[in-house]
């Protein structure tokens, strides 16, 4: 791997955190540089196995992020639009010919697994879908 071409690669990235498999020595400090803020653990130590501490973090990390990716990944789902999340899917100017598609596209990509199309008519606004997630 060319650690520097990755994490050049990374530098105009949203990183929200980096996570390694096993401390590297030389990668802690090269993240500092190229991405100062992002979150770095590490899963595994030489010669102590799991790191919990580094699980328990991730963990966490994962749980805080959540809300944002649905909400970036339904952003995407409507690129012509920029959705204001208090107002209902017609408001915003979308119309079953833009539902339809964008159910199909944010199951595909993992972040809404059970979404139909009609389920555009139980979460009215782009907000009561975020916050059902879950309850598809």
């Amino acid at each position: 791997v060319n650690l520097e071409a990755a994490l050049l690669a990374l530098a105009g990235e949203s990183v929200q955190a980096v996570v390694e498999v096993g401390a590297h020595p030389m990668l802690q400090s090269a993240l500092r540089a190229t991405l100062p803020g992002a979150p770095h653990l590490h899963l595994f130590e030489r010669g102590l196995g799991l790191n919990a501490s580094g699980r328990s973090e991730l963990i966490r990390l994962s749980g805080e992020l959540q809300p944002v990716r649905l909400a970036r990944e339904l952003n995407k789902a409507f690129p012509r639009v920029v959705l204001d999340h208090s107002k209902t899917w017609l408001e915003n100017g979308l119309n079953s010919a833009d539902l339809v598609p964008a159910a199909t596209k944010l199951c595909q990509r993992g972040m809404f697994p059970e979404l139909k199309p009609q389920d555009f008519f139980r979460f009215v606004t782009p907000r009561s879908l975020l916050e059902s997630q879950g309850q598809l």
